[in-house]
């Protein structure tokens, strides 16, 4: 489906087939947002697909750590204390 298509259908969902409330320049700023939402959802649904993960035990005194290798970026941080 090209964007022309895409905005056919999109005035068409809105009831205006002659495209006299929507102009094509809106139309496409629509189109762009919509894409750049339904991107955001899927990588915010796909985030954690291919990650893992790791624990580690602290040391007292100890302030820096050796990250794996493979280290992508930190989710969420848990301090366990008993």
């Amino acid at each position: 489906m090209n964007r022309g298509e895409i905005r056919d259908l999109c005035l068409y969902w809105l009831d205006d087939l002659q495209g006299a409330y929507f102009t094509p320049t809106q139309m496409n700023v629509f189109i762009n947002n919509a894409q750049r939402e339904v991107q955001k959802q899927l990588i915010q649904a796909f985030e954690d697909y291919y990650l893992k993960v790791v624990q580690t035990t602290t040391v007292a005194n100890q302030a820096d750590y050796i990250l794996p290798q493979d280290f992508l970026k930190l989710r969420r941080l848990e301090i366990v204390l008993s």
